[in-house]
């Protein structure tokens, strides 16, 4: 059964397994990358689902991708997969997007299969990443529909809807979706509520302390 990019991506928040998105992207990089290939050395283009993904212990970059952006939105970060053209052909990536205090938009490059990450001002993004073509996330579907598609000259404005054809945000919502993602917080709830109230308690004795001396 077919079903749409956008069923592969959903929020996973961690506790305090991974403390950052740093680490979320370095943990992500270090699963092995698999490219899966039929006989005849042809790219499988199939996407897994985050929990086979996981349970295989290996994947193709854009099971790392999917992962990466779920982990990303998990940290309230407003992220999406990529799919456009790197050096190396076509490729699949993840986007973040921030706005700063002059209003100005920043946004990001991760490269899920290196932990790496770079901002589109940086010279480096050019030198690997090509043409962007849509992007999405479990809420968001867009596609560039500008003149010119490359990296360098794209408008990331995704709310412009004549540089990016979205697709119908009630038409998402009604996608269906997997409902057997993982769980990713690796120590047991409980552990961290104690670790939580331990330290807690451990900064009032030692305030407490300061005080009196």
């Amino acid at each position: 059964m077919y079903k749409s990019a956008n069923s592969l991506i959903e929020p996973i928040t961690v506790g305090r397994s991974l403390n950052t998105p740093y680490e979320a992207a370095r943990f992500v990089s270090l699963i092995p990358f698999e490219r899966r290939e039929n006989p005849g050395g042809e790219k499988i283009e199939m996407w897994q689902s985050c929990h086979t993904f996981l349970a295989l212990g290996k994947g193709d970059v854009e099971d790392h991708a999917a992962l990466l952006c779920n982990l990303l939105l998990g940290f309230g970060l407003d992220a999406y997969v990529a799919i456009g053209i790197s050096i190396n052909g076509p490729h699949t990536w993840v986007i973040t997007r921030s706005k700063l205090e002059n209003k100005q938009i920043s946004i990001i490059f991760w490269e899920s299969l290196t932990g790496q990450r770079i901002n589109l001002g940086d010279p480096k993004v050019f030198r690997f990443y090509k043409k962007i073509h849509c992007l999405f996330n479990d809420k968001r579907f867009y596609a560039n529909i500008q003149v010119d598609d490359s990296v360098f000259n794209t408008i990331y404005n995704f709310e412009d809807e004549f540089i990016w054809k979205r697709v119908p945000y009630d038409k998402i919502d009604a996608l269906p979706k997997y409902t057997n993602f993982p769980i990713m917080d690796i120590i047991p709830a409980n552990i961290n509520e104690i670790e939580i109230t331990i330290e807690r308690e451990i900064k009032n004795k030692i305030s407490k302390y300061r005080k009196s001396i």
